[in-house]
């Protein structure tokens, strides 16, 4: 259960414009936050960014998880505006594409790896991020049990 004192610090930054809206659908009252981005979202989204990974994106209740001091302090560098501001900048981040893409882009990975180093209270320079050498991830294959034969059919030849 988060503490009186993390209550009060995320009540305050989701009354804060724009914070009072989930980031992804805007449904009111987002009841549900990821540090990662310092966004706040609501319960049907946070799923969907459970289904990123913590990798991507670490997700927490406003008011049912215990948050590190880190964690509100990248929710206090961040905001759903800000965040919103800085992906639209972002040549790699297009209006519409699917929640896996726009956060296993680069654009996603420099936004961050910015709030995880302004939560620190240092400067940010996307010139000396390590995220600017960001690549995707090759998607797996989702067949199983494949060969590399890559024939059709039903084997056996003729006789």
């Amino acid at each position: 259960m988060a503490s009186p004192r993390t209550r009060r610090t995320i009540t305050g930054l989701r009354n804060q414009h724009a914070n009072n809206l989930c980031f992804e659908c805007g449904a009111h009252n987002p009841a549900w936050a990821s540090p990662s981005y310092g966004i706040f979202i609501c319960l049907d989204c946070s799923g969907q960014h459970r289904g990123l990974g913590v990798h991507l994106s670490f997700v927490r209740s406003n008011t049912m998880d215990k948050w590190k001091d880190s964690e509100l302090d990248k929710m206090k560098a961040g905001g759903n505006s800000r965040c919103a501001d800085f992906f639209k900048s972002q040549p790699d981040i297009v209006e519409g594409m699917s929640l896996k893409d726009k956060y296993n882009s680069k654009g996603a990975a420099l936004y961050r790896d910015k709030i995880a180093t302004e939560a620190k209270g240092e400067t940010w320079s996307a010139e000396k991020s390590p995220a600017r050498s960001w690549v995707p991830p090759v998607p797996r294959s989702t067949s199983i049990g494949s060969t590399s034969g890559g024939g059709r059919g039903g084997g056996g030849g003729g006789g």
